[in-house]
């Protein structure tokens, strides 16, 4: 199986962010188009910016397996880090 390295690289930087005690969720990624990869309307969010998960920023984490299984079911998400209650 042929493995496309930017997306390898997103999972092991969400990874390693979390190996420094961050808390990380997957964020949308923009499309070709320049819409939201995810087909959600976010009307509120930069395109790229909103949380992929159901519970948003609560859903943050540091834990590597919950960071791998959001990573394997949305390998081209970018990498939200949860500081002081915000994202970054």
């Amino acid at each position: 199986m042929k493995t496309n390295r930017s997306e390898l690289n997103m999972l092991e930087e969400a990874l390693n962010y979390a190996r420094q005690g961050y808390k990380v969720i997957p964020l949308c990624c923009p499309s070709r188009n320049g819409e939201c990869g995810c087909g959600w309307d976010h009307k509120d969010k930069g395109v790229g910016k909103a949380p992929r998960t159901m519970h948003g920023l609560s859903d943050a984490s540091s834990d590597p397996e919950q960071i791998r299984e959001w990573w394997k079911l949305c390998s081209d998400a970018n990498i939200g880090i949860l500081t002081n209650g915000h994202v970054v």
